[in-house]
């Protein structure tokens, strides 16, 4: 899974790199969008197969795997470290160096270069009138409850750590 995931960042960095030096094709553009869809559901993919391994390791070893943890952690800070650059032919070690030309690039990548051709006959797809007040209405208590009854007990709706279990318990007093 890792593999196909790397595989896919690889082929959208060599379209984003195509994409600097000249105007990507609307079928490269359409391919594009394709793989960052593909690597992000792979991504999902991969997150959904590897939590409950870390869960069900952290709940056999308990504070015992912290080792493990900042392994984890200090790897992804590596492998996350730019040691070199290659610029123009040209190889960086020094790390304020590499900090200004990355700084270069992504301001050159953010600059304004003229105005790319709008294709004239693009029908964009609109909401009719009857769904768009289907989607401004506010929310029948029928709806929010099925919602809430659908969701996971464990998940939480926001930041303050009050899970589905508990809404689903206080229904009555929250409704």
């Amino acid at each position: 899974m890792e593999g196909r995931i790397l595989e896919a960042k690889e082929m959208l960095n060599k379209l984003e790199l195509q994409g600097e030096n000249s105007i990507l094709s609307e079928d490269e553009l359409i391919f594009k969008r394709e793989i960052i869809s593909t690597s992000h559901e792979m991504s999902r993919l991969n997150c959904n197969i590897q939590w409950p391994k870390a869960q069900s390791r952290w709940l056999k070893e308990g504070d015992a795997n912290t080792k493990y943890f900042h392994r984890c952690a200090n790897k992804r800070r590596k492998d996350n470290e730019i040691l070199r650059l290659y610029m123009n032919g040209r190889r960086i070690i020094e790390a304020n160096e590499i900090k200004d030309n990355i700084l270069k690039h992504f301001r050159f990548q953010y600059l304004a270069h003229g105005v790319r051709a709008i294709p004239k006959n693009i029908e964009f797809k609109r909401i009719e009138d009857e769904h768009n007040v289907e989607l401004v209405q506010e929310f029948s208590e029928v709806e929010v409850a099925i919602v809430v009854w659908e969701y996971d007990s464990n998940k939480s709706p926001g930041s303050d750590v009050v899970n589905f279990e508990f809404v689903k318990e206080f229904w009555e007093e929250i409704k």
